[in-house]
């Protein structure tokens, strides 16, 4: 008890900060809601963190208002190296959150003539990040699962940017870990995952 209402009351102040300074941040300038994830992610995502430790932090955690943080390619690196090494329940949560942030505000450089290289390499992530997520139950089945939410706003996202060897490459992917069961599936999760 004691250690959750710690963990509690630092989730807190990481809001607390969040909400004071967010106003004040220049455009290129991360925020409070960012140095946490990127600090969770360099010290809580070892292969051999205990889970109970690991649950207490993403309880908490998830009350923080992910919506608000801008990402970057540095926070989606961060993501799939989690993918690959860290506790399922750490990339649950991080795919989670990634999946509640305003993904057609932090592309709008997208409708640009001319838009940044990194918004190319942005939408490219996104597009991964859905595939890699799609596959786990504990998000799709969830009920107002933040991911299906995302899945259902991805026709408004600019996915003209991506270029035809990353779609080549998810291609490759989904017939390697997907079953085909889920292709073929004709509920409405399977249609939006596909």
């Amino acid at each position: 008890p004691v250690a959750s209402s710690m963990v509690s009351l630092f989730t807190d102040c990481i809001k607390l900060l969040h909400e004071s300074s967010k106003d004040k941040l220049l455009p290129s300038h991360h925020g409070a809601l960012w140095l946490h994830l990127m600090r969770y992610c360099e010290c809580c995502t070892a292969p051999k963190m205990p889970e109970f430790i690991l649950y207490s932090f993403h309880t908490e955690f998830r009350r923080l208002p992910w919506k608000e943080m801008h990402p970057d390619q540095m926070l989606m690196e961060e993501f799939f190296k989690i993918e690959r090494g860290s506790p399922k329940s750490c990339f649950l949560f991080l795919g989670n959150v990634l999946c509640e942030i305003n993904w057609v505000s932090v592309l709008a450089d997208a409708w640009n003539p001319n838009p940044h290289p990194q918004t190319h390499s942005m939408i490219v992530c996104l597009l991964y990040m859905m595939v890699l997520l799609a596959k786990e139950e504990q998000l799709i089945g969830k009920e107002e699962s933040p991911l299906i939410n995302l899945l259902g706003q991805s026709s408004s996202l600019p996915w003209q940017l991506v270029g035809i060897s990353s779609y080549q490459s998810i291609i490759s992917y989904c017939n390697s870990h997907y079953p085909p069961s889920v292709i073929l599936a004709k509920d409405a999760a399977a249609e939006l995952i596909v």
